[in-house]
């Protein structure tokens, strides 16, 4: 009884099944990846552009192997022809035996079939964490119990739009640093490279379970922020191996921090709450690009051309580089 306080509870923290359950059947164009998707594609205005019914099935630290698990709920059920994949280095990276499965505990609730839930536990979530999962969503039913108790339920509950819930209010945004800053920060972060397999057999699947279902797929990584791309040393390296999977399937593959035009786009004072998840304004900026950009490159536009080639021709736009060199 009191796991069904988490699993039925109206919480967006929790799932969204009920919202996704009441358009089954229109969508037509579908963003999933992890919080980074979550709070970076606003659904209303790529519709607004795109002339689509689109839903942003992203959510907090969701793994591969939970994006193709949605992906198969909500592919049979709903007109989709494109699927926009949001992967970052992180995403690659994280095993199940190695990280908290906090996305999968969100995975197993946003599935509203208990034998469902089931099946993707045995499968995705190691004996490890076993007793971590059980003590999590015993404690989380019971704390929807009290809020339920205490009427205070709807200060939880954040309403989401299609998918789409803004970057929660209050936590301010990102501090721009200086160009001196900056040049401190430069490659001062080098992130794992030991990419897990099942992670890759997990982005392969996706790509040839949305291809059997007529299905066009888009790989993206989101804009992260100036200092966050200049503290990381090697991002070039994950830029690569994302596009030797897209050139293999022969699909588009766009690293939107590489984008010409992204400190001009998004502003880091107004557009990110922190070094990677966009603000609410960032969002909706970023979606009306995206989806501009989308139109133009399914015209037939060679849109190769808003972006830099590598991170070395990036860095090498870059002001603070200056005091880089000086250092």
């Amino acid at each position: 009884g009191i796991f069904q306080f988490f699993f039925q509870s109206e919480n967006r923290l929790y799932q969204d099944f009920r919202e996704r359950d009441s358009l089954a059947g229109s969508i037509d164009y579908v963003t999933i990846g992890s919080s980074i998707a979550e709070y970076g594609f606003v659904p209303e205005i790529l519709d607004e552009t795109l002339g689509t019914s689109s839903y942003n099935l992203g959510y907090s630290w969701m793994t591969m192997q939970g994006r193709l698990e949605m992906l198969k709920i909500e592919l049979p059920r709903n007109p989709v022809k494109t699927v926009v994949v949001e992967i970052s280095d992180d995403t690659l990276t994280k095993t199940p035996t190695s990280d908290i499965p906090e996305g999968d505990l969100y995975m197993i609730g946003r599935v509203h079939s208990f034998p469902r839930r089931i099946r993707y536990f045995l499968r995705n979530i190691s004996p490890k964490y076993y007793g971590w999962m059980y003590y999590q969503v015993l404690k989380r039913g019971i704390g929807c119990m009290r809020m339920v108790a205490d009427g205070e339920y709807r200060l939880w509950n954040r309403t989401s739009e299609r998918g789409y819930t803004p970057y929660p209010e209050g936590r301010g945004n990102l501090k721009p640093l200086s160009d001196q800053e900056l040049a401190k920060k430069f490659a001062s972060e080098t992130h794992s490279e030991d990419i897990w397999s099942g992670n890759e057999t997990a982005l392969r699947q996706i790509i040839e379970y949305c291809r059997a279902q007529g299905v066009n797929v888009i790989l993206v990584s989101l804009p992260l922020s100036r200092q966050k791309a200049a503290e990381v040393s090697n991002l070039q390296y994950f830029r690569d191996y994302l596009s030797q999977i897209a050139d293999e399937y022969q699909v588009p593959c766009y690293d939107f921090t590489l984008l010409k035009t992204k400190d001009t786009l998004l502003p880091e004072e107004t557009a990110y709450t922190d070094s990677i998840h966009l603000s609410n304004a960032g969002a909706r900026a970023f979606s009306q690009y995206f989806a501009g950009l989308m139109q133009r490159a399914a015209s037939g536009e060679d849109i190769s051309g808003e972006f830099y080639e590598n991170y070395d021709a990036m860095y090498a736009q870059e002001s603070y580089m200056k005091y880089v060199t000086a250092g």
